[in-house]
C-alpha cells in the first residue's frame, strides 16, 4: 500500500510538471529555476509586419530579434510610437537591417519598437515585461 501511495504521488508530480505559463514554464509567471527564456521576434522580407507583433515575457527573459536585410527592430518611446514616428529612443535597442541581436528585459513595462522605414505599413511592436 505504501509503494501505492508513493507511486500517485509521483505520478500526480510529474503531472504538474507540465502545468503553467507557456513562456516561462512557472505558474506564477516567474522566472524559472532553469534560467530565463529566450522569446523570437522575426521579420520576413515581403512581409511588413514583425512575427509576433506584441509579446508578453517575465522579467529576465531575453527576445532574439532576428531582422532581414530590408527590416530593422528600433525602440521608441511611447510618443513616438502612438504618433507613428522613427525616432529611436535614447538609450534604447537598436537591431540594424540583417542582423540578430538578444536583448534582455530585466524591467516591468511596456516596451515599443518598430521597423523604421515600414512605420507608414503598419510594422510595429511591443514587449510587455510582467
Amino acid at each position: 500500500m505504501k509503494n501505492l501511495i508513493g507511486l500517485l504521488f509521483l505520478v500526480v508530480g510529474l503531472m504538474t510538471v507540465g502545468c503553467g505559463d507557456e513562456a516561462t514554464g512557472s505558474p506564477d509567471g516567474a522566472v524559472p529555476p532553469g534560467g530565463p527564456t529566450t522569446h523570437v521576434v522575426s521579420s520576413e522580407d515581403g512581409n511588413l509586419s514583425f512575427l509576433p507583433a506584441d509579446i508578453v515575457i517575465a522579467a529576465g527573459d531575453m527576445v532574439r530579434f532576428e531582422m532581414t536585410s530590408t527590416h530593422n527592430a528600433v525602440e521608441v518611446s511611447q510618443d513616438t510610437y502612438e504618433n507613428g514616428g522613427i525616432d529611436a529612443l535614447e538609450g534604447g535597442f537598436n537591431v540594424g537591417f540583417g542582423e540578430t541581436e538578444t536583448i534582455t528585459f530585466d524591467t516591468p513595462g511596456l516596451y515599443y519598437f518598430v521597423c523604421q522605414p515600414h512605420v507608414p505599413a503598419g510594422m510595429i511592436g511591443t514587449v510587455t515585461v510582467q
